[in-house]
């Protein structure tokens, strides 16, 4: 009598390690997936990524006309004295304002006649010095809002650069490879606070005037101040970024005690491993996240490696979506740290309306946590819009963080969205997750696909599971079939027990039949037969993906396979023993 088929089983029970596909499927751990695109995994398993939606404004239609045809340069955010929060944008060589904490905001040009800046400036940049916004192309006098008019800097005001950073009382501002610090707040008594927008003590380079990154390293590509305990502000050194290195700046208040310092300001903090842009610079409690020429770094963890053979990106997780954007346009790079998640922009397109990303990389620091302890960040994948996104930013509202997105689509050119927080919203949109390679226990063992199960939390009716499955990591991906939630043999609420009332909770166990025998035409065998497989799964359900399931059967082999015409024996020879 011949012996049944040995049927084997593996899957998933949770997911809380995210997404790495920066190793092979067949090598990741049973927590973690190879792929996720629109997905997070707080809590521990798969969900859809928080809604993203557009914000309603009012626009006109010469302001549509002037969108699509004119370039993004940049946006900014600014709280003012009420803490409520306004987006700017500066487009065309023009700046635009938005109060985020109106009931019915509406997007106005503020830009008077009298200080346009060049429409053809390639990016703007922007930074809240306490009650003013200020706002740099590289080319013209920088903007300043001081929360209900805005004007020009005056000559002996700030002067015309790129990044710029506010930090213990001063403002900093790049031109080229150096820096400039601005008078401390409320220095002049006559001017009171307005003395930060003054540059009046930068005589003598000695005695704080501007200051120099190595030629070396490049020009400046941004600036952040480091986070510090134990001090009135929070805030430590001033750190300046250029491509090729991190500089740490540490100087004190007092301007009159500068030159007569015999340890130095400014000293390399990280070589090699600076930011590509300003915008993608993100503090996160005391560390901080940045986009570099070869990958999304953190600088601690580039800190503490330095020097060592492991110094590498934090990015491995996502290389592949990441390790070809064009190295010239991440200066346009952004990124956010909202909801304690980093959001970064990657695979940039340029284009004369203004440099936009397809997709962002979402690194989730707030998996599982508790006072039994937490467990490490991990990659929620790759989050798809569907609009090309320019730039992503926080700003500060009356009610907290608010994350804005700024895209362009078709109709009006430009697009307001918000990242809301989990559980907010009731858009739908495709996500899903493709599983690491499954082998059962056997890996050197044939065996054949049979069945497929998952586990689901809160599936209702209307909610579609797509399946597919791939096998030994290689080809393409094979149709394995479709749930659809329905209320089963319910007609009316009232017939069901317990009665479904508003939306039908479907089953949580979702079950598909024996995956179909397609053929492989390069080997002339069926697809399902394979020594590990993959599982994809895409989905439009609000609901949490609980544990999967496959099983297969073992198929039995000889111990020695048979030879085919292509083999010939070795000659006798042996090898020269060396």
């Amino acid at each position: 009598m011949e012996n049944s088929p040995r049927t084997v089983r593996d899957g998933n029970l949770s997911f809380e390690s995210g997404m790495d596909g920066g190793r092979a499927p067949t090598t990741l751990d049973e927590t973690q997936v190879a792929y996720a695109t629109n997905t997070t995994f707080r809590g521990g398993f798969p969900k859809p990524r928080p809604n993203i939606v557009q914000l309603d404004y009012g626009r006109s239609n010469s302001d549509i006309t002037f969108w699509q045809s004119n370039r993004f340069q940049g946006a900014g955010g600014y709280t003012d004295e009420d803490g409520n929060g306004h987006l700017f944008m500066a487009i065309g060589g023009r700046l635009w304002r938005l109060p985020l904490d109106q009931y019915a905001p509406s997007l106005a040009d503020i830009t008077t006649a009298a200080y346009p800046h060049n429409a053809s400036s390639e990016q703007a940049w922007f930074v809240q010095a306490d009650k003013y916004l200020v706002v740099q192309d590289g080319r013209s006098r920088p903007w300043i809002w001081d929360g209900v008019n805005l004007s020009e800097a005056a000559v002996n005001q700030i002067p015309i650069g790129t990044r710029m950073a506010y930090g213990i009382g001063r403002l900093w501002v790049a031109q080229g490879r150096n820096y400039y610090g601005g008078d401390l707040i409320n220095s002049d008594p006559s001017r009171g606070v307005e003395s930060i927008l003054h540059f009046t003590e930068n005589d003598y380079l000695n005695e704080g005037g501007a200051f120099a990154v190595p030629w070396q390293t490049g020009e400046i590509t941004g600036f952040s101040f480091a986070s510090k305990q134990d001090t009135v502000s929070g805030e430590g050194s001033l750190m300046v970024f250029t491509n090729k290195g991190v500089f740490e700046f540490d100087a004190p208040v007092d301007r009159t005690t500068w030159a007569a310092l015999r340890q130095p300001l400014q000293r390399f903090s990280l070589l090699n491993f600076g930011a590509t842009s300003h915008e993608s610079i993100v503090p996160v409690n005391g560390d901080l996240f940045y986009r570099s020429q070869d990958g999304i770094r953190s600088f601690y963890f580039a800190r503490r490696d330095f020097g060592g053979w492991g110094n590498t990106p934090i990015s491995r997780e996502v290389e592949a979506h990441i390790k070809n954007d064009a190295s010239r346009l991440l200066k346009f790079a952004s990124a956010a740290n909202f909801d304690n998640r980093m959001l970064m922009t990657i695979e940039p397109q340029y284009s004369e309306r203004g440099c936009y990303f397809n997709r962002m990389a979402v690194l989730d620091f707030d998996l599982i946590s508790g006072m039994r302890g937490k467990i490490p960040p991990a990659w929620d994948g790759i989050w798809e819009p569907d609009f090309q996104i320019l730039r992503v930013l926080t700003i500060e509202c009356k009610k907290g963080p608010r994350c804005i997105i700024i895209g362009s689509n078709a109709d009006d050119g430009l697009g307001v969205y918000e990242l809301l927080k989990d559980g907010e919203g009731s858009e739908t949109f495709s996500w899903g997750t493709d599983s690491k390679s499954f082998q059962f226990g056997f890996p050197l063992d044939l065996k054949r696909l049979k069945t497929f199960e998952s586990w689901w939390d809160g599936l209702t009716v209307g909610g579609n599971i797509d399946v597919w499955w791939k096998r030994n990591g290689v080809g393409c991906w094979a149709p394995w079939g479709r749930y659809v939630a329905t209320a089963g043999e319910c007609v009316t609420a009232l017939e069901c027990t317990p009665p479904i009332l508003g939306g039908p909770v479907a089953k949580s166990r979702v079950g598909l039949p024996i995956a179909p025998d397609l053929e492989d035409s390069t080997n002339c065998v069926p697809r399902r037969e394979g020594y590990d497989f993959q599982i994809r799964i895409r989905t439009t359900a609000k609901a949490s993906l609980k544990r999967l399931r496959i099983s297969a059967d073992v198929i039995d082999q000889p111990d020695t396979p048979e030879y085919d015409n292509a083999c010939v024996e070795l000659d006798a020879d042996c090898h020269t023993c060396q």
